[in-house]
């Protein structure tokens, strides 16, 4: 653990440029970093690749499908969706082009030049001529006289030529045409039988089948069918489990996002490369916002560990179709522990790669849970954020969840489906599941990774807190310095947009190193009793004085006081010297170095312990000066000259300041000493009289 916080921490050196080095801008601005800072966006895209991986395996069985084998699980339709039958569009389109035997056309050349050749033949080559056609007609033929024989074949000539003028080739219509043009024919009915007989086997010759007419007007039929167009509801069972998957249901599911069960390798390397360069830029995000607010550095550990729990609750919660429930809890950790302009855009950005991650691999890039997590995010924001409150905190995790739920309602109407109230239900029990895991969750969290949620910070500014209990009565002096001190610095820290709870909190403990020795402190000296360091050496008093410091943080360390609370106490004297000690060493004669009578430091590294410094030196200095104090323009020159000093002795030099801030901080602590030391201006003697005039009128 200490080996990840010491790779996570940044360097000075890279604190130092990031001040005097502008920011490079662009798609590529985090180019300039060193190696190490790529550690935290390698180990998004790691966590991405792993929880896929850890998702696909576990999901694939009931997500996933291969075709033409049994399916694993029931798939059932995700969304409402129309869909071509191909299947049965396919038969009636084969059914209506196989009615079509083929094209028949007729020549008509042909049948011309046929009849010429009767014409031109003797009846011997006629009887030749038909046998080649039909040996039934050249027998019926050889049965005819010569004479008979030529009226037959003169009339089917005649006729012949007579159909072909008037262009009939129906099979129907040339025969009505014979039967009554051979009415008023001189040939007995056996003959004209014959004639019949014979030009329809001269029309049949004719006929051929045309596989191109044969093709494109089976094509046209098909083409003529309407295709057949089903529709699928949500929740409609598209193959049940142990059915084959045919494929056209293959098909099916394809359409409706579930996945064949093939481990897409190039989606992996997309989740890695977008995990990569999300933790690359949320990492420039949460430094820069730290560094303009000049506030603590945020753990990024902490960071990619809530990342990678919430993608991992995602999985159970793809499993039981309540996609969102990583994201809630994400929101529950993250707006409890960092400001809302960094919980804001992880949850956010979070939650949607979460879905990528865990959901959309097997179900395909439906609207209902980004809408979910989106409408998670903002839930959270604007109720989980400042909640002090344990039983307070449990209605508002409760209601984003409600929220979510009717948003999830809300998609599924609008896509034409019917409210899913199974889902519905499952969701609400995963809510209640995850408002309780947050609240277990939360302690192990400011445990082993030092953070301060509202919640904490109640506890630990509540009076009954042990240490500030035990302060309350072994050093009550101090305890109400601290108190003061607590409200100076929160007031201040609220102006210029800071966590005044954390402030205040920080403002509470910062003294408690005061405990091992506090009839050493004025503030805890009775009236009219001995002053303790009348009887000790300039250099002695300065060392025990010192010495709260360290003494703070032993004791912050043995009642478990979070690291962040213990840099109040480290920090809240700076580099300072105590002056009165030094030059009463020195005016007996000693030969003493600034340092003897100098805290160890460090100098505040943050706004939060730079401004408990400042208040904690204007409330001493406005207590020792309180019988000098009689204007409010003596409170203002002394907030002015402690701000000043601390500046001249370069306390403030690690800390971005602004001149508005030091203004705004200076007029708060004016404001609320203001309310503490509210005595009247004492009028002179000759102004008695009037005064006492005006008020008997």
């Amino acid at each position: 653990m200490k080996l990840f916080k010491k790779l996570f921490k940044p360097t000075k050196n890279s604190r130092k440029n990031s001040k005097t080095k502008k920011s490079r801008k662009g798609f590529f601005f985090f180019l300039r970093h060193p190696l190490r800072w790529w550690l935290f966006p390698w180990g998004i895209a790691f966590c991405a690749v792993v929880v896929f991986t850890l998702a696909w395996h576990v999901l694939q069985n009931r997500y996933g499908f291969s075709e033409g084998e049994k399916a694993a699980a029931t798939f059932v339709a995700v969304e409402n969706m129309r869909y071509l039958d191909s299947i049965t569009t396919d038969n009636l389109q084969r059914s209506v082009a196989e009615k079509i035997a083929g094209v028949v056309v007729h020549d008509p050349g042909k049948i011309k030049s046929s009849l010429q050749d009767l014409e031109d033949f003797s009846p011997e080559e006629s009887l030749f001529f038909f046998a080649v056609l039909d040996p039934d007609l050249r027998r019926m033929l050889e049965y005819l006289s010569l004479e008979e024989r030529k009226a037959v074949l003169g009339e089917v000539h005649s006729l012949g030529l007579r159909i072909l003028e008037r262009g009939l080739f129906d099979g129907e219509a040339i025969e009505s045409f014979l039967w009554g043009n051979l009415q008023n024919s001189l040939l007995p009915w056996s003959q004209q039988n014959l004639v019949v007989e014979l030009l329809y086997r001269l029309f049949l010759e004719s006929q051929s089948t045309d596989p191109y007419l044969t093709r494109k007007l089976r094509e046209n039929l098909r083409e003529s069918v309407e295709p057949v167009i089903r529709t699928l509801y949500r929740g409609d069972v598209i193959v049940e489990k142990g059915e084959v998957i045919t494929p056209p249901r293959a098909r099916i599911l394809r359409l409706q996002g579930y996945r064949e069960a093939l481990f897409p390798w190039k989606y992996l390397l997309f989740l890695g490369a977008l995990g990569f360069f999300w933790g690359a830029w949320l990492q420039e995000y949460a430094e820069n916002s730290s560094r303009k607010k000049g506030t603590q550095q945020i753990s990024l550990l902490f960071l990619g560990w809530l990342l990678f729990f919430g993608w991992l609750a995602e999985i159970p919660a793809r499993w039981f179709d309540v996609t969102g429930v990583g994201t809630l809890l994400l929101g529950g950790w993250s707006f409890l522990s960092f400001s809302f302009s960094l919980a804001f855009p992880f949850v956010l950005g979070g939650g949607l790669l979460g879905v990528l991650v865990a959901g959309t691999p097997f179900i395909g890039m439906e609207a209902a849970p980004f809408l979910v997590v989106v409408s998670l995010a903002y839930a959270s924001a604007h109720m989980l954020r400042n909640v002090q409150v344990k039983k307070k905190y449990w209605f508002r995790f409760f209601g984003a969840g409600i929220i979510a739920i009717l948003v999830l309602a809300g998609s599924q109407w609008g896509e034409g489906g019917s409210v899913d109230l199974q889902q519905a239900l499952r969701f609400l029990g995963a809510v209640l599941f995850s408002g309780g895991l947050v609240l277990l969750g939360l302690p192990l969290w400011e445990r082993f990774f030092d953070v301060l949620s509202p919640l904490r910070l109640t506890e630990l500014s509540h009076p009954s807190s042990p240490l500030l209990k035990r302060l309350q009565v072994e050093a009550p002096g101090t305890y109400h310095h601290s108190l003061m001190v607590g409200t100076l610095a929160e007031v201040a820290a609220e102006n210029i947009g800071m966590d005044g709870a954390f402030v205040k909190a920080g403002a509470l403990y910062h003294d408690v190193g005061k405990l091992r020795r506090p009839q050493f402190f004025i503030e805890n000296q009775q009236y009219g009793s001995v002053n303790a360091h009348d009887e000790l050496s300039p250099t002695l008093s300065a060392l025990v004085i010192i010495s709260h410091v360290r003494d703070g943080y032993e004791l912050s360390m043995e009642y478990g006081i979070p690291r962040k609370i213990r840099q109040f106490i480290m920090e809240h004297h700076g580099t300072t010297c105590l002056q009165y000690f030094q030059k009463k060493a020195e005016s007996l004669g000693e030969r003493v170095s600034r340092e003897q009578f100098s805290y160890p430091g460090p100098a505040p590294r943050s706004k939060e312990t730079a401004l408990v410094m400042l208040a904690d030196s204007v409330e001493a200095a406005i207590r020792a000066d309180s019988h000098t104090v009689s204007r409010i323009t003596d409170l203002e020159e002394t907030i002015h000259g402690v701000v000043e000093n601390k500046i001249k002795e370069k306390q403030l030099e690690n800390v971005d300041f602004t001149f508005r801030e030091l203004e705004i901080i200076k007029k708060s602590f004016g404001e609320v000493m203001r309310s503490m030391y509210h005595s009247r201006e004492i009028p002179k003697k000759e102004e008695l009289s009037s005064l006492q005039g005006k008020e008997n009128i």
